[in-house]
């Protein structure tokens, strides 16, 4: 019993870590290709700024949503959703060839983005609850580390003439898979709630203290039998 719940607790600590590792690697691997996609929809510095603009515009949007999408299908699907669907948005965003359809995929994308951002910075408050251990420090050096990772690709892609589109929807293929194995692997253990979703385990009444039936047992102090002697003395 003890060790499924150990054994439950380290799944869901991974997948808020490859949560954090996919949102990482897609950012950067689309932050390297800024400028291969500003020059492949022709856009002018203003006209790539506002698409720019609409991607973080979405982002707002995206963590306004997601807290209801978490009290809908719970943790574990909201990221499921949110990585998914971020990872074959960054794959449309770089298939995009014109400025419109950039600056809408990159809200759209935006908006995932956001939502998978509080996803799993939520699920790993929960997870350090339960753990009573530190987790958010290492996951967000991770996600520090896995946008390197991704922008040092990118930059290698880049210098190699791969077109964006390959280079980014390869990322955004292995990034969805991962995401989607992860969030598997706790499907069928206990799965943190979902927030203001009510608790499953029932509340009991405080246990008595040691000592405390026989305390009742006897009555309260003997107070008046000393009260009575003193008025017969």
């Amino acid at each position: 019993m003890g060790d499924g719940v150990h054994r439950q607790r380290d799944r869901q600590l991974r997948l808020v870590a490859v949560s954090f590792a996919v949102n990482g690697l897609l950012y950067g691997s689309l932050l390297s290709r800024y400028a291969d996609l500003a020059g492949a929809v022709g856009a002018s510095e203003a006209a790539f700024g506002l698409a720019l603009t609409a991607g973080a515009v979405g982002g707002l949007v995206g963590s306004l949503v997601a807290p209801l999408l978490m009290r809908k299908v719970g943790y574990t699907a909201a990221l499921v959703i949110a990585g998914c669907a971020y990872a074959a948005l960054a794959a449309g965003v770089a298939a995009s060839t014109v400025v419109v359809v950039l600056g809408a995929a990159l809200f759209v994308a935006g908006v995932v983005d956001g939502g998978h951002d509080v996803a799993m910075n939520a699920l790993a408050v929960k997870v350090q609850q339960r753990r009573g251990a530190s987790v958010m420090g290492r996951v967000h050096a991770l996600w520090s580390l896995s946008l390197a990772v991704g922008a040092a690709l990118g930059a290698v892609a880049a210098a190699a003439g791969l077109p964006v589109f390959v280079h980014v929807g390869g990322v955004a293929v292995l990034a969805g898979v991962v995401q989607l194995v992860a969030a598997l692997s706790v499907r069928n253990g206990e799965v943190p709630a979902a927030p203001g979703a009510p608790s499953e385990a029932p509340t009991s009444p405080p246990s008595p203290q040691p000592g405390a039936d026989s305390v009742a047992a006897a009555g309260p102090p003997a107070t008046t039998e000393i009260r009575d002697e003193a008025r017969h003395s």
